[in-house]
């Protein structure tokens, strides 16, 4: 993934909850040096939260993207 342009990461997901894994995919391809070039924060829900995943993300270029996981797959991000 090209995270040239990443400024903010902000992760929020549900371990528990199938709508939980399109964060924490997300999450593993930002990289192992992706705290040196942008700030990321995570939040991990609790195991009876109605949310299962919600990924921001700030660019450069423009304000911010929001993501909301629930009922909804990585192939659907593209």
């Amino acid at each position: 993934m090209i995270t040239k342009y990443l400024t903010t990461v902000s992760v929020a997901f549900n371990p528990f909850s199938k709508a939980g894994r399109t964060a924490r995919i997300f999450m593993a391809l930002l990289g192992p040096d992706a705290r040196s070039t942008m700030k990321i924060k995570t939040a991990v829900l609790s195991r009876y939260s109605d949310v299962g995943g919600r990924v921001e993300v700030g660019f450069s270029i423009f304000p911010f993207f929001l993501f909301f996981c629930l009922g909804a797959n990585w192939e659907g991000v593209y």
